[in-house]
């Protein structure tokens, strides 16, 4: 009669997918705030080339509205990542579903219907104010709704007790 050893279940909450996620934590956040300052940055720049192979120096000028497009696509990339990592170092009772979706349908499907959109928007000259007032709306309404839905994890499971046997 041979014994096999038993086999882990698969881990079922975020604590228990990454244990020793709060090592070096300080570390952590500012490797983080450097990529996501660096993202911003980018997209500071790639407006400014756009300006420059358009030939339009008036590019941002003649639709004010261009600007707050692109800076609210990067703060819900950014809120994305955020949120992400928030959860999983500080939430570890969380669903391990909750990471999933998030990067699944939040950062892939919505993201990726709002990168179309904005690049649409910025790479297409659109004259008209409208469109490009609508996409950003619709973007300011992406970066709430996910502050609400931060807001809702923290309040659902923030107040779960960290195992802190798993650190040592």
């Amino acid at each position: 009669m041979s014994t096999q050893p038993r086999r882990r279940p698969p881990p079922t909450t975020i604590g228990e997918a990454y244990p020793n996620v709060r090592r070096f934590e300080a570390l952590k956040w500012i490797g983080f705030l450097l990529i996501v300052s660096f993202m911003f940055a980018v997209g500071l720049y790639t407006l400014r080339l756009i300006e420059i192979v358009a030939d339009d120096p008036l590019y941002l000028a003649r639709v004010p509205w261009r600007l707050p497009v692109r800076v609210l696509f990067d703060s819900y990339v950014s809120l994305i990542m955020v949120i992400r990592e928030y959860t999983i170092m500080y939430l570890p009772g969380a669903p391990l579903t909750v990471e999933e979706n998030l990067v699944l349908f939040g950062l892939c499907c919505v993201g990726g219907v709002a990168l179309v959109m904005m690049a649409t928007v910025l790479g297409i000259p659109v004259e008209d104010s409208r469109v490009v007032m609508a996409c950003a709306g619709v973007l300011a309404i992406l970066d709430v709704g996910l502050l609400v839905y931060w807001a809702w994890l923290v309040r659902k499971y923030g107040d779960k007790p960290v195992n802190t046997s798993a650190r040592q």
